[in-house]
C-alpha cells in the first residue's frame, strides 16, 4: 500500500501515536479510568491532520 508520505512520514506519524498513546496510558495510570472517547478522537484527529500535511508537503515541493 502506497501512502506518499515516505520513511520519514511514517516515521513522523508513528512517533505522534507514541507520544499520544503514551499521554492517554499516563492518564489511564494517573487517575484509574479509560480515558474517553474525544481523546482516541483526538489522536486520530492528529494523526490524520499529520497525515494530510505530509502529503501534501510532498506533493508541492519549495522551489529552488
Amino acid at each position: 500500500m502506497r501512502l506518499g508520505i515516505g520513511r520519514t512520514g511514517v516515521a513522523i506519524l508513528v512517533g505522534l501515536f507514541v507520544i499520544l498513546g503514551a499521554e492517554d496510558a499516563y492518564v489511564w495510570a494517573v487517575s484509574g479510568t479509560v480515558p474517553g472517547i474525544e481523546f482516541f478522537l483526538a489522536l486520530v484527529f492528529v494523526l490524520v491532520i499529520a497525515f494530510v500535511a505530509i502529503r501534501e508537503a510532498r506533493a508541492h515541493p519549495p522551489s529552488r
